[in-house]
């Protein structure tokens, strides 16, 4: 696989998060959802590092841990009367919105760019920024970072990503910490 070879899809990122003062039940990442009350949970089963990652990233964040025991998503959200959960199952985070989206971290269609300009094919965004071997870049709406990883393929230099959501920051964060290998391990229908 031309990224675990190279390396290219753990590229050293910079990742801003707002400061805990900075953030309030206003923040909203347009087209996805408000950021409003939110709390962090397991998959039925987890290990310890499930948990001890939940109770890091809700302190971090804010929010609260809520031990799964063998309740549903569903049952425990009701019963914390939050809009939001982020489950972590296997190190990642996935986080379920009011709108029924779940929200992760993989490479999405960078992973396919990679793979065409590594053969030689042109890219309309590095292209149209003319990037190169050791540019500086700040990619200042990271997202999931899926342009920052082709970034990262033609200039092999630290990406500085700034992403104002609390909850898309940490799971791109943590996402990157994983590597991409993980995301060949989820498969449909797979509980969580």
């Amino acid at each position: 696989d031309v990224y675990k070879r190279q390396g290219f899809l753990s590229p050293t990122f910079f990742l801003e998060l707002p400061k805990k003062s900075e953030r309030n039940s206003e923040i909203s990442a347009p087209g996805i959802f408000m950021m409003t009350s939110f709390f962090f949970t397991t998959s039925l089963n987890p290990d310890k590092e499930d948990v001890k990652k939940a109770e890091r990233l809700a302190e971090e964040l804010g929010s609260v841990y809520v031990p799964r025991g063998k309740k549903s998503l569903a049952t425990l959200q009701k019963e914390k009367g939050m809009d939001m959960y982020v489950v972590v199952w296997q190190r990642q985070l996935f986080c379920f919105t009011p709108e029924g989206r779940k929200i992760f971290f993989h490479p999405g269609l960078a992973r396919k760019r990679i793979e065409s300009l590594h053969y030689g094919k042109k890219d309309w965004m590095v292209e149209a920024l003319a990037l190169q071997r050791g540019d500086q870049v700040v990619d200042a709406h990271l997202g999931l970072a899926q342009d920052a990883l082709v970034i990262s393929y033609i200039t092999r230099a630290p990406i500085l990503g700034i992403e104002i959501h609390p909850i898309i920051a940490t799971i791109t964060r943590e996402g990157l910490s994983l590597g991409t290998e993980l995301s060949g391990r989820r498969r449909a229908g797979e509980k969580h």
